[in-house]
């Protein structure tokens, strides 16, 4: 990137710092850009899997530093295209959720899942023509890895709701996360004591699932809350991956390229420099909570990246 720059602009000066050693580091690394060197453009192409999707997290704080110190700060919005999927959480008990299956709505197993990850709710996807759905397709294409989060604060103590996203095969089998038989991994933490409002999830096609030459495996994901936490909204994102959800094409931009002083980048093509390419991570996003985990009383929603118009008029959509 700066030999880029340098080919741009060869008499500016150039620094560099890591963003690879921990959000921290990569936070402190960004304040002392502007503060030491006196940068006064910040430029990145990093993200972490768990940087806050509904909130402002260490990274995106310091990058509202940097641009309230005099930086003009540029991230990658990242390239997960249209394949997330957010919706707010609506609770079916087990009970019912066991019974929606046994009626012929589904076919999960989930007296599979041990006692001590059960949820006690599930979440209602809703069908397009309005029935009741437990269950989420999703097809991978390679290894694929999710990040799955909820409204609440990162490492503020504040941590109510535990929530957990169950894999099954197309057959309705539980997979368990440490069977060898399982080429994917996902967790199931206790969030209250991890303090994270996240899971991650690593999913791998079967050998068995090549055909034609493709290697294709569908999964279906369960969301389950496992108490009684007051969160409501959820989202997953699939990460710079290939992974078709059935119900998807929700914003896939989150993170510090998100914050307020942020100008998040997206790619275009070229000779259609108001076209966004596919690939993009669209916005808006909703950030919920403040930086002290507070909610505010009215969620801001942030349009980001922006895409500029020929005529010099910002648009509400994505690309920059």
């Amino acid at each position: 990137m700066l030999q880029l720059v340098h080919d741009i602009a060869p008499g500016a000066q150039l620094g560099f710092a890591s963003a690879f050693n921990g959000e921290l580091q990569f936070a402190e690394n960004i304040l002392a850009l502007r503060s030491q060197f006196h940068a006064d453009v910040i430029v990145d192409d990093v993200f972490y899997f768990d940087e806050p999707m509904y909130s402002d997290g260490i990274v995106a704080q310091a990058v509202d530093d940097a641009s309230q110190a005099g930086a003009a700060y540029f991230s990658s919005a990242g390239n997960n295209g249209l394949e997330a999927f957010e919706d707010t959480y609506r609770p079916f008990s087990f009970a019912r959720a066991q019974a929606l299956v046994a009626s012929g709505h589904g076919n999960v197993h989930l007296e599979q899942i041990p006692a001590a990850i059960r949820p006690r709710t599930v979440h209602n996807f809703n069908n397009a023509e309005g029935s009741a759905s437990i269950t989420q397709r999703i097809s991978t294409d390679g290894e694929n890895v999710l990040s799955f989060q909820w409204d609440e604060a990162f490492f503020l103590g504040l941590v109510k709701t535990d929530f957990n996203i169950y894999v099954f095969d197309k057959d309705g089998n539980w997979m368990d996360p440490a069977s060898p038989a399982f080429p994917g991994f996902y967790t199931t933490d206790n969030n209250l004591l991890t303090d994270e409002p996240f899971e991650f999830i690593d999913l791998i096609p079967f050998a068995t699932d090549i055909v034609g030459g493709a290697n294709v495996t569908d999964y279906q994901l369960v969301i389950g809350k496992v108490n009684d936490g007051p969160a409501r909204h959820i989202k997953y994102i699939v990460l710079n991956g290939l992974a078709v959800s059935e119900r998807q094409n929700s914003p896939s931009t989150f993170g510090h390229a998100t914050a307020a002083g942020a100008r998040g980048v997206a790619a275009t093509y070229y000779a259609i420099p108001q076209f966004p390419e596919d690939f993009s991570s669209p916005g808006p996003v909703t950030i919920y909570l403040d930086t002290a985990g507070n909610r505010l009383e009215e969620p801001q929603v942030r349009f980001t990246p922006q895409l500029t118009a020929a005529d010099g008029v910002d648009t509400t959509f994505f690309g920059f």
